[in-house]
């Protein structure tokens, strides 16, 4: 039966389509997954040929290897093999794209349970999308904002969970262990205030970012977590550069149009929305941190000193 370019796939029927397109493929191979595991990887390298460039880009959070989300060993594998082995830390996509002809978009990671490849796995849905130049571009964007990694790199980052795993509550990796150059993209932000709907799709976002699977938490421990998400890492060290170190709410909502990797940018009115939830997270948790007032009915953020 010939594929439907619309029908939604699961998890089992996207390894088979995936399988059939792999071992077709004449040039290139491009694999986006938040998380990736060895088993995934070993299936990948049973049927990519060896003179098609592989490259996979996954999250690569500290928690990704705590949890087991993601395995170093795969990584280095892939490495190994000759591929090339990106992260960047905002993602959460899952695309998989062959010679720029199939390009496959949905919810099922490159791990075992996301394509079904032994046990019952995760309920997924994925679809064929066109390679239109749209969608082409925003694939090589992702690929050029990730931080290529090397064997080197990835020993480090185990090493380093290894001696520290209990007291790793930051989602980013230290500058000794990875220098990320990719930048702040909208998904790093909260997309909702902290007192928002706790069912709505914008809060379980936020979970995600914060590395919670909700507020039941301890106020110490949600308070660390927000410390340490990227868009308050972001906000800081903007602040750091200004002087006086305070921007009014205006001017930090150009910055961050103009610090935005994402591609199209968002709308202004976007980007003003995700100021103004990031600040409500500031007043809810790092109010001695980050002073928030209004002296010319503007707001004014400044860093406490």
């Amino acid at each position: 039966m010939p594929e439907n370019d619309t029908q939604l796939m699961d998890g089992e029927k996207l390894k088979s389509v995936l399988e059939r397109a792999v071992t077709d493929s004449e040039s290139r191979i491009v694999f986006i997954s938040a998380f990736i595991t060895k088993v995934a990887v070993d299936w990948l390298a049973k049927r990519a040929p060896n003179n098609v460039d592989v490259h996979l880009n996954c999250r690569l959070q500290p928690f990704d290897i705590i949890s087991g989300s993601t395995h170093i060993s795969a990584l280095i594998t892939a490495l190994e093999n000759g591929w090339s082995v990106s992260c960047l830390h905002s993602l959460h996509a899952k695309i998989y794209a062959i010679d720029d002809r199939n390009i496959y978009a949905g919810s099922a990671n490159l791990t075992s349970n996301g394509l079904k490849i032994y046990g019952v796995g995760n309920l997924e849905a994925s679809v064929k999308v066109p390679p239109s130049p749209e969608n082409l571009a925003f694939i090589e964007n992702v690929c050029s904002s990730a931080t290529k990694m090397s064997v080197h790199s990835l020993q480090k980052m185990q090493d380093y969970v290894d001696q520290k795993e209990v007291h790793i509550s930051s989602y980013n990796w230290p500058d000794h262990i990875l220098d990320e150059e990719e930048g702040i993209w909208s998904q790093d932000f909260f997309w909702a205030k902290p007192d928002g709907d706790k069912n709505s799709a914008e809060h379980i976002h936020d979970m995600e970012v914060l590395g919670l699977q909700d507020f039941d938490a301890a106020d110490t421990s949600i308070r660390d977590r927000v410390r340490g998400a990227r868009c308050v890492q972001w906000l800081t060290e903007t602040l750091e550069n200004e002087d006086g170190q305070e921007l009014y709410f205006g001017r930090l909502t150009q910055a961050l149009h103009s610090d935005l990797k994402d591609d199209p940018k968002p709308y202004r009115t976007n980007v003003k929305s995700l100021v103004q939830n990031l600040l409500s997270y500031c007043e809810a948790y790092l109010n001695d941190e980050i002073e928030i007032s209004r002296p010319n009915y503007s707001q004014r953020i400044r860093l406490r000193k």
